[in-house]
């Protein structure tokens, strides 16, 4: 008898195993080559701590210098804000206007296109652009989600002991390193920070000005027109011709700037611009400072293209970094501080370690249980073949290598052995019993096979069934957990298929007929200790059953007690400290203060490299102002601190708390970005007053602090806007103004040239460029006294002091206005110490509506990561019921009986109960990961549920019913059972017990797993038989209930 003796397939998986038998080396070879492509495509799969989060989320920023913020507010954030709230799929709108600068955020839903969402933006944007008043410059209109692309940071170090050497230093890096590091492959950007910038000022006398019958208008002129270029096209020479360049012309140094013209006395002598004031070549005015272990330096911040492979992009950028190292000048050098790659590469090596250890122990396992080494060998090779295919899969759906995909991957290892295991052992116990017939190897690897699917077949798609609800999640969770959910569906298909075709190639190979296998003493003694355990709780079973609903009910009911957050904190080897001080505080005194916090971070000696920006850089999309510092502190590696990160946590918070005037949010650099990116504060927790009168929210926002502070576990509370700031106001006199012929616009420019000062032109050496600025001379601009004496020229010729026309007085103004909604809001932002994140807010909400009174119009709305928090439970709870309703829907498929799959559907609760136990003990949040654990856990929970019950229907078939059916499928299986129990138990050990970094986000899934495998196990083996056998008497009418 050959292949084609072979009984006709009646399915489309049958008619897979046949035509696998049939072709067996073509089988082998398709595996081979598919193992190759996965081998292949692994090497070029990008790599990433974390799946691409970015989302349609844009950020506008508009520049008026001249301009204050509530001026700001009114004629520029509304009209955006007003005009984007228009967009089809915008979801919100969020604003910060601060003194000369509005930034607007706009975000789209997370299934609008991105490229698409940006142009309705810009489009958008140019409409309402023309309403904007003089002055206003053009917007930078860049993706929110731009501080997650910020992948590398680095110092440049040099001379810096004096401005002249900052300066030095800081055009270097502007004019040279920049234009040299963005030639590397798939860098977006340069952010430079730090230094001085070189400037011209021109700082005009006021009174020259007025003795000479000049204005300020007359300097701004000339200015621009002694900087002009010309070219005369060309003129023809002979058989040549010759092109005219005038560009030359322009202003080349000082001395250029100062001889401009910028009138003629009447004795037709010149007045050039030295003659009204003094022209300076001297550093603008700096709104932040960099400093790296107390020196003042300049920092960069490298920004990659969008959806570009962070790990290449680093390798190839340090490489570029050591060429530009190796040529600059003595005393000159690149020194990184922040560097992604360090952080994925750990990360990634940690949790493929943890999946190998894993993989390791499932592999001992089979050998343990199944006592033959080819028997074991083709169920452990489903492992490495799954996970390579699923490699070439990933890359095919353009996914990464990240912690979120290898922690689907470590999840399906543990399951991706079940169907094999099946198999195998269905096979050995066939190729035994028909030791002494003449029936052919490949007729009973065949059937073995065949016999087995139905279960098989129905588990697998249990499982995969309930991840496919993660496939409909949208926003962040959503990018985060469908590459979980793809890793995890597509290694169990692929084992699933290597079930079919690989599984029994390799049998009809490796395994022959042989004696009646003989179990092993453990075995022996395991079933003979279970039948007699199981008959026993039998004979009882009212009791058991009373005891296992009741312990379920109660397990199930104190989950209202676990502790919530989002998703775990990743160790990543850094802190990131965000400190807020006055509104109103200078920038040495808030250098000062970033000082004393600098010094505090020397002192601990787990960190290596403190580096502290003070302010914002100026071509930073982060609207902060000279009272916002943040500070990147390195760390030793794990293995060499002396004590945890939350322990050296604890203890700079303790210090920092107590230095007067500042407020620090402690957090670590990529959470951070990811915060901010997303929520638009990079707090735990914050507390929103939405009303019209800052005053007044400002008065129930301190009130809100009060009581957020004798809250428990809450830390680094702070209040935005606290502080109010001293401004100059001059408000136009308009009866006196009117009578003079002054016009409120030609007083403005005046106020804005004279007091604000403006860059009116450029002067360009090379590639270098420095800007000309005009302003009145210092003792002018700060002397309110003076100011009143400012002679301003009417249209008749005539000049009248400033005083006359307008009033000119001192106020306190906030100096932040934050909208949310298209309302104006404040906000009160805090961390949790412990993660239990839902019990502080329910605490929060609980002592404001009892404590705080709001009025009409007045609301408070609770955001920060507990917002994202808040969508991710609502989303992966419709998932959970969507998965619940899909198995079930499986099950009674395969059984046919909706009875009996309600019966195999209560194996769920046991499982659930597990997973919370698992969680007290281990002292496990419920988060985003966790909840993908219980999940996974129903999925895998009813497989042996499902193969018991098909074993008590095959039982039937050959005569064997009521409590001994029961019993004896129950005993066959036992070992199967503990198998994959043990299989998924021990396969997910090593990322409970790891304490590597990286792995922080597998272990509550883990946990979750482990302990609702544990307790599930537990049911199927005595608990579920107990319930069936009542539910045969209840059937049969020998019990009532």
């Amino acid at each position: 008898m050959n292949n084609s003796d072979l009984e006709k397939p009646d399915s489309l998986i049958t008619e897979v195993i046949y035509l696998s038998l049939q072709k067996r080396v073509l089988v082998i070879f398709i595996v081979i080559m598919a193992v190759l492509a996965g081998i292949m495509s692994y090497t070029k799969l990008s790599s990433d701590i974390f799946p691409d989060l970015t989302l349609p989320i844009f950020n506008i920023l508009i520049e008026n210098k001249s301009m204050a913020q509530e001026e700001v507010e009114l004629l520029i954030t509304r009209p955006v804000e007003t005009a984007m709230n228009g967009l089809p799929g915008v979801t919100g709108i969020r604003s910060t206007t601060i003194p000369g600068l509005s930034a607007v955020t706009v975000s789209f839903s997370s299934d609008t296109d991105y490229y698409l969402a940006r142009q309705f933006v810009t489009e958008k944007f140019s409409q309402v652009m023309p309403s904007f008043p003089a002055g206003t410059e053009n917007p930078v209109i860049g993706s929110i989600t731009t501080r997650l692309s910020e992948i590398f940071q680095y110092t440049f170090e040099g001379p810096h002991e004096t401005p002249e050497k900052l300066t030095e230093l800081r055009e270097l890096a502007e004019f040279q390193l920049k234009y040299q590091i963005m030639t590397s492959p798939n860098i977006s950007k340069v952010i430079n920070m730090g230094g001085y910038f070189r400037q011209y000022q021109v700082l005009v006398d006021p009174y020259k000005l007025q003795s000479l019958n000049l204005t300020l208008s007359d300097i701004e002129r000339a200015v621009v027109a002694s900087n002009e270029g010309a070219s005369g096209s060309f003129i023809s020479m002979g058989p040549t011709e010759m092109i005219i360049n005038g560009q030359n012309n322009r202003i080349q140094s000082i001395q250029d700037l100062a001889l401009s013209v910028v009138g003629v006395r009447k004795q037709s002598i010149p007045i050039l611009l030295r003659d009204v004031g003094s022209v300076e070549d001297s550093q603008a005015i700096r709104r932040g400072i960099v400093r790296r272990n107390g020196e003042e330096t300049v920092s960069s911040t490298v920004v990659k293209q969008f959806g570009s492979d962070t790990v290449a992009t680093i390798k190839e950028l340090k490489k570029h970094i050591q060429e530009i190292n190796a040529i600059l000048p003595s005393g000159y050098r690149i020194i990184p501080y922040y560097d992604q790659t360090e952080l994925i590469e750990s990360a990634l090596h940690n949790v493929q370690k943890a999946i190998l250890e894993g993989s390791f122990f499932v592999i001992l396992v089979l050998i343990i249980f199944l006592r033959e080494i080819k028997s074991s060998f083709i169920v452990a090779l489903v492992i490495p073949i799954s996970v390579i295919i699923t490699f070439l899969l990933m890359y095919l759906a353009k996914l990464s290598i990240n912690t979120m995909s290898l922690g689907g991957l470590a999840i399906g290892i543990t399951l991706l052995v079940d169907a094999s295991i099946i198999d195998v052992e269905n096979a050995v116990r066939r190729l035994s019993e028909e030791k002494n017939r003449y029936v052919p190897l490949l007729h009973i690897i065949y059937n073995s096979v065949k016999e087995m699917r139905k279960p098989t077949t129905a588990a697998t798609f249990i499982i995969i069934s309930v991840f496919f609800p993660l496939f409909i999640l949208g926003g962040l969770e959503g990018k985060m957990f469908k590459p979980l959910a793809f890793a995890v569906c597509s290694s169990m298909a692929v084992a699933f298929l290597l079930s079919l075709t690989l599984t029994p190639v390799l049998c009809s190979y490796l395994l022959k007929k042989k004696g009646e296998e003989k179990e092993s003493v453990i075995t022996v003694k395991l079933k003979t200790f279970y039948t007699s355990v199981l008959r026993k709780v039998l004979a009882r079973e009212k009791i058991f059953i009373g005891i296992a609903l009741i312990t379920v009910i109660a397990i199930l009911s104190s989950s209202a007690f676990l502790p919530t957050e989002f998703i775990p904190e990743v160790d990543e080897g850094a802190i990131f400290l965000s400190i807020n001080m006055p509104s109103d505080i200078s920038l040495q005194k808030a250098i000062n203060l970033s000082g004393l916090v600098e010094k505090i971070l020397h002192d601990i000696p787990e960190v290596t490299d403190v580096i502290s920006t003070v302010g914002r850089a100026e071509e930073s999309e982060c609207p902060i102002g000279i009272n916002t510092t943040e500070i990147h502190a390195n760390l030793l590696p794990p293995s060499k601190r002396q004590r945890s990160r939350e322990k050296i946590v604890d203890e700079l918070r303790h210090k920092i708390n107590e230095i007067p005037g500042i407020a620090a949010a402690i957090m670590q650099p990529f959470t951070m970005r990811i915060e901010e990116s997303i929520a638009g504060t990079p707090s735990t927790i914050s507390v929103k007053i939405f009303g019209d009168d800052l005053s007044l929210l400002i008065k129930k926002g301190k009130e809100v602090q009060e009581i957020m502070e004798g809250i428990p576990d809450i830390t680094d509370l702070n209040m935005e806007q606290t502080t109010k700031i001293l401004q100059l106001k001059i408000d136009i006199n308009r009866e006196e103004a009117a009578r003079y012929g002054i016009t409120a616009a030609s007083l403005s420019e005046y106020i804005r040239l004279a007091l604000g000062g403006e860059e009116v032109s450029q002067i360009w050496s090379g590639k270098k460029n420095y800007g000309i600025y005009i302003r009145l001379i210092d003792e002018y601009r700060s002397d309110p006294e003076k100011l009143q004496d400012l002679l301003i020229d009417t249209p008749v010729g005539t000049r009248v002091p400033l005083g006359q026309i307008a009033t000119i007085y001192e106020t306190h103004v906030p100096n932040t206005i934050k909208h949310e909604a298209l309302t104006r809001r404040i906000a009160i932002n805090c961390n949790v110490e412990r993660g239990n994140v839902g019990g502080v807010v329910k605490s929060i909400k609980e002592k404001i509506k009892k404590e705080i009174t709001l009025p009409e119009g007045y609301y408070v709305v609770y955001g920060g990561e507990y917002e994202n928090q808040e969508k991710a439970f609502r989303s992966l709870s419709l998932a959970v019921i969507f998965a619940v309703f899909l198995v079930f829907i499986l099950i009674y498929i395969t059984l046919g009986s909706i009875s009996v799959t309600l019966l195999i559907m209560i194996t769920l609760p046991a499982a659930l109960a597990g997973g919370i136990i698992a969680m007290f003990i281990t002292g496990t949040s419920l988060n985003v990961p966790s909840s993908i654990g219980f999940i996974a856990l129903m999925g895998i929970a009813v497989q042996n549920s499902l193969v018991l019950f098909t074993n008590i229907k095959e039982m039937k078939e050959h005569g064997i019913i009521g409590r001994e059916a029961i019993i004896k499928a129950s005993v066959d299986r036992v070992r199967p059972k503990l198998m994959t129990a043990l299989c998924a138990i021990l396969g997910l050990i090593p990322l409970v017990v790891t304490k590597l970094q990286g792995t922080e986000m597998q272990k509550p899934m883990a946990i979750v797993i482990i302990g609702g495998l544990f307790t599930s196990t537990v049911f199927v083996l005595f608990i579920l038989p107990v319930f069936y056998d009542m539910f045969l008497k209840f059937r049969e009418g020998v019990i009532k209930i």
